[in-house]
């Protein structure tokens, strides 16, 4: 008698209702699969990947579709983004597949769940541009972006709220006496770079900053550099909001270089609290954008509508870092 047979026996059961029952039939009730689960456990059995993915038409295995056009998946944030998928995925039996994304198009990223080779797609680091959504919506593909949204559109999403931390780190500069503000944007094809700076815009207004012009950046060390290269020293505001902490380490290394103190002449603050945030003197003050946490969020999402259950988008909140660049 087979291992699957033996727990039929012990449950009272056939062996295709073993294999439904542990597989996550919803045609198999509540009191069965408990039933089913007890004898397994108490034999020792573990349904085999095959037989469990044959009898739910699943393959238990999500993609997380990663952007090949510049160097993310180097970088520290693809790591932690995909540690925290891992962690999720593995609670509920699933594993995670990296699909690298040069060019594909909504019928190629289709192809990969209608095919069963994938359930479903972690969408990280996609662009406000990006046309692909409505078609895979339309192909009821299961996806889920990370941080990024689409408005008015009912796309599920997981990512960072930033007011709450920008809010802190406004009533915290009011406190030290800081009276005017200016921003450091990122690439305006990125969601979180322009919501990060309509928060600031609105958060300054609320808390009484002057708003001195904005920098525009592209996220790089390079782009701080070349910003601090052009401040006028006479007409500096009393902090700089950078929407990621790799604009703040290069803006403090660039104002280091023409005499500029931080935080005695200026008090500047970054975004994400990255390994760069602490790796530098002075150690930079930061907004945290909780990269596994958002991640596994997204995973827990996508399984949800993968299989069936309630599957909600979620802002997970951001959290103001003292440090000593402010």
């Amino acid at each position: 008698m087979s291992t699957r047979e033996r727990v039929a026996a012990e449950a009272g059961v056939s062996p295709s209702t073993v294999s439904r029952a542990l597989s996550g039939s919803p045609l198999i009730p509540e009191s069965t699969r408990k039933k089913v689960e007890a004898a397994a456990q108490k034999i020792g059995y573990i349904p085999s990947l095959i037989g469990r993915s044959h009898y739910s038409g699943r393959s238990y295995r999500l993609g997380v579709v990663v952007p090949m056009n510049n160097r993310m998946a180097a970088s520290e944030y693809f790591s932690r983004m995909v540690y925290g998928m891992i962690a999720a995925a593995e609670k509920r039996g699933y594993s995670i597949n990296v699909i690298a994304d040069n060019g594909l198009t909504a019928e190629d990223l289709s192809a990969r769940v209608k095919s069963k080779q994938v359930d479903g797609l972690l969408m990280l680091n996609t662009r406000i541009s990006d046309k692909r959504f409505g078609k895979m919506h339309k192909d009821v593909i299961p996806f889920v972006l990370i941080h990024n949204y689409v408005p008015n559109r009912p796309y599920l999403y997981a990512g960072c709220d930033s007011r709450p931390g920008m809010s802190e780190a406004f009533r915290y500069l009011k406190t030290k006496g800081c009276r005017s503000a200016a921003f450091v944007s990122g690439s305006n094809d990125f969601r979180d770079a322009v919501d990060r700076e309509s928060i600031f815009n609105a958060l300054a207004s609320e808390y009484g900053f002057k708003v001195l012009p904005s920098y525009q950046g592209d996220f790089s060390r390079t782009s701080g550099n070349r910003i601090a290269a052009q401040m006028n020293v006479m007409k500096m505001a009393d902090a700089v909001f950078c929407a990621n902490d790799r604009m703040a380490f290069g803006l403090i290394e660039g104002l280091k270089l023409r005499d500029i103190n931080v935080p005695k002449d200026l008090s500047i603050i970054g975004f994400d609290d990255q390994s760069a945030a602490t790796l530098m003197s002075p150690k930079i003050t930061t907004i945290e954008n909780p990269f596994e946490e958002i991640s596994s969020t997204a995973t827990e999402i996508l399984i949800n509508a993968i299989e069936g259950k309630e599957a909600k988008s979620v802002m997970v909140s951001s959290r103001f870092l003292q440090r000593e660049s402010a």
